[in-house]
C-alpha cells in the first residue's frame, strides 16, 4: 500500500496521535514508539488508537520492554 499523504499531513497525523496517546498515559519515545503506562512500547504507526487499552493487554504491537 503507497502512502499518498503528504508530509504536513503525516506530520498531522502523528502530532494527534501523541496527543491522544498523552490523553492515556503513553509517551512518545520518538517516531512512532510509544511507551503504554505499563512501560511497554508499541509501534503504533498502523495502530487503532481507539483501542490503546486492548493494544497494551495483549502486547499488540509490542516492539520492547522498558528497562
Amino acid at each position: 500500500m503507497k502512502d499518498e499523504r503528504t508530509p504536513e499531513q503525516k506530520y498531522n497525523d502523528w502530532v494527534r496521535a501523541v496527543n491522544i496517546c498523552h490523553a492515556k498515559g503513553w509517551m512518545c519515545c520518538g517516531g512512532w514508539a510509544f511507551q503504554s503506562p505499563s512501560g511497554s512500547i508499541h509501534d503504533l504507526s498502523c495502530a487503532d488508537l481507539d483501542k490503546l487499552d486492548d493494544i497494551e493487554k495483549q502486547g499488540h504491537f509490542l516492539t520492547a520492554k522498558a528497562k
